[in-house]
């Protein structure tokens, strides 16, 4: 109850009085503050730890200029620099539930605060440098990297699933005889239908625009972890989808709307960052990962891709080349796989994947002594 009511105080104060709430904030306070969220485990209620983490959001100068000296108190605290880039991400990871009737659409607004709150330590050196050390050796860092995969794959998926919505009923709008041809009901429906859409939409966007920029800055310096093989394949099976969404999939050509501002929707910033994000990771890890994506790889999405990239984002020749060339590699790695299948079509059955069916590359025997790929 007590931290409950500090928050809430708190909370309100730099809702109505930030300047001074954060000018007679004392160090007790700053440390209190710090010392909960690096220790989020010993609270059973992850809501609450949500309104510290908002604490923390709130005093951030790029939500509001009024409060920079608790801010520079905060990020100048020693647990700060130590602890919390841990903490926040075991949270991030954590937040699955909230206990309120709005969990679901909650935890979404609760990662949007701590992505907020990590960019801002990224730019400090110092915290920056303690995100990258989190990210060597730190067991949070793969299960935060994983929970940000799940994000934007979702939240990217339902946005273009609403902006097509929205560009079908705007389509139909635009021509008065379709429009009028249906009965008031429909009209009234999907006009209905319209304004959920665009609230949605432009949720979901704000949400998955800070995710991909997170992955964007992240990986311009950290490149192991993401490589890993618990990662790799996943990741590279996240961006071709999103990838072939945005250039070759069904849903490519029913994005445009109307003022896409409107909704934060810009593709071409969308674009840039995925294609920067398959740069930064170009290894042969990465190439070996987008190999191993059979539900979204196509050669011709990468040639499309590097086409739009210098006809439509300016991008420099080096790196349309460089890009162009990973899909290759990658489907020369395919080509390579398909010819392997072919020659191995008869291998004896002992070889083969108890649950998938498939020849084992490293194969492990199960407690009922059936033999399958680890």
């Amino acid at each position: 109850w007590a931290v409950d009511d500090l928050a809430d105080f708190l909370l309100f104060g730099l809702q109505f009085m930030p300047g001074t709430v954060s000018n007679l904030v004392d160090n007790g306070i700053v440390t209190w503050l710090l010392v909960s969220l690096s220790n989020t485990h010993h609270f059973a209620n992850p809501y609450l730890v949500s309104k510290l983490v908002e604490i923390l959001f709130v005093v951030n100068p790029a939500v509001q200029d009024k409060t920079s000296d608790m801010y520079n108190r905060i990020m100048g605290h020693v647990i700060c620099q130590d602890q919390l880039p841990s903490s926040l991400m075991r949270f991030y990871t954590e937040v699955e539930q909230t206990g309120s009737s709005n969990e679901f659409y909650d935890k979404f607004t609760i990662r949007y605060h701590i992505s907020i709150i990590i960019k801002s330590m990224w730019e400090s050196p110092v915290h920056k440098m303690a995100i990258i050390s989190e990210s060597d050796g730190g067991k949070n860092f793969i299960k935060f990297i994983n929970m940000m995969m799940n994000d934007t794959t979702f939240l990217l998926d339902e946005s273009l699933d609403a902006l097509k919505r929205i560009h079908d009923v705007q389509d139909d709008m635009n021509d008065p005889s379709k429009w009028s041809a249906q009965n008031q009901e429909q009209q009234t429906s999907r006009a209905r239908q319209l304004s959920q859409d665009e609230r949605q939409c432009r949720s979901y966007l704000t949400l998955a625009r800070e995710t991909v920029d997170m992955f964007h800055y992240l990986t311009h310096d950290i490149h192991t972890p993401f490589l890993r093989p618990e990662l790799a394949d996943r990741l590279a099976a996240m961006l071709d989808h999103i990838l072939e969404q945005l250039t070759n999939g069904p849903k490519c050509k029913n994005l445009k709307v109307k003022n896409p501002e409107k909704y934060g929707w810009d593709p071409k910033w969308l674009l840039s960052h995925l294609i920067d994000i398959y740069l930064h990771l170009d290894s042969d890890a990465l190439v070996s990962a987008i190999a191993n994506d059979q539900r979204s790889f196509k050669l011709e999405t990468f040639h499309d891709t590097a086409v739009r990239m210098e006809k439509t984002l300016s991008r420099t020749p080096t790196d349309c080349d460089r890009f162009k060339n990973l899909g290759e590699r990658a489907n020369k790695i395919v080509i390579e796989k398909m010819k392997e299948e072919e020659e191995w079509e008869n291998y004896p059955p002992e070889f083969e994947c108890a649950i998938m069916g498939e020849l084992m590359e490293d194969p492990v025997k199960l407690p009922s002594g059936n033999l399958c790929e680890r």
